[in-house]
């Protein structure tokens, strides 16, 4: 592959392995969109008054997390928050490498970017090459050590010209609706409502408290959960039931930060 390149990148883990996998090579950059898009409103994000409303979304879900700690300086947030990292686009004369697992954030940012980077040269380094070598290892780039996503790099292929302004339409799609919940599953993106998670976030919660890491952690293991989703949105979602009396939670009698959670007598009762 000629240089330069810029290798697209989603914060947190995402970003710390690829960093690794261009360290010291002359003409790779990395590039970081923070915001991960697979959950908050979509509508509008490019314009101020779309990433006011994104931004305020979220703000609610750290909010009804943690109610007894609201944030009185949310620059760390507001910082990460929508596209500007996309702008400018790349120069004519640069590769775009997306590095693609099976999440919808990873599929979300190729999506994006074939959208409003139109003249842009696409490569994609599939990280499903990866199984043959890593059976084992789930299909998301910060799940594979730096060696292996190099050894990647020599299977990656350049994203067809017709394949690029489908992408950039189902972007637009998805983006017009009014989902606040985006998963990836048998290889399309949808939308689907905020309370997708809640039955199968229920089914694990009894009348006997247990730990909400516990609830959190074991749906994200199962089939139910989509690759890559997150505990967050998963807490915000039991704090959401327990304001509609399904759940109690409560804190940990030493631990005021564990919290544990049960089906109440009112749930149990319906």
């Amino acid at each position: 592959m000629k240089t330069p390149v810029v290798h697209l990148s989603l914060g947190g883990d995402w970003e710390v392995r690829l960093k690794e996998v261009v360290h010291g090579r002359p003409g790779h950059r990395v590039l970081v969109l923070p915001d991960l898009l697979s959950w908050g409103p979509l509508r509008g994000i490019h314009t101020p008054g779309g990433l006011a409303a994104r931004t305020a979304y979220v703000k609610k879900v750290f909010l009804t997390i943690e109610p007894e700690e609201p944030e009185e300086d949310w620059s760390w947030l507001e910082e990460g928050m929508g596209l500007a990292p996309m702008f400018p686009p790349p120069p004519p004369d640069e590769i775009a490498l997306m590095w693609l697992g099976q999440t919808a954030q990873d599929q979300l940012l190729l999506r994006l970017a074939c959208a409003i980077w139109p003249d842009t040269e696409f490569w994609v380094a599939d990280v499903r090459k990866l199984s043959a070598w890593y059976p084992d290892t789930v299909p998301a780039v910060p799940a594979f050590s730096a060696d292996a996503l190099r050894k990647l790099e020599g299977l990656v292929e350049p994203l067809s010209p017709q394949a690029k302004p489908v992408l950039a339409d189902e972007w637009h799609a998805i983006a017009a609706q009014d989902h606040v919940l985006r998963i990836y599953r048998d290889g399309a993106m949808c939308g689907v409502p905020e309370n997708y998670f809640d039955t199968g976030l229920l089914g694990l919660c009894t009348p006997e408290f247990r730990r909400r890491a516990w609830v959190t952690g074991t749906f994200m293991g199962s089939d139910e959960c989509p690759l890559g989703m997150g505990d967050t949105f998963l807490k915000y979602r039991l704090h959401a039931m327990a304001r509609q009396g399904l759940l109690e939670l409560r804190a940990h009698e030493e631990h005021a930060w564990d919290m544990w959670v049960r089906k109440t007598e009112a749930f149990q009762a319906a």
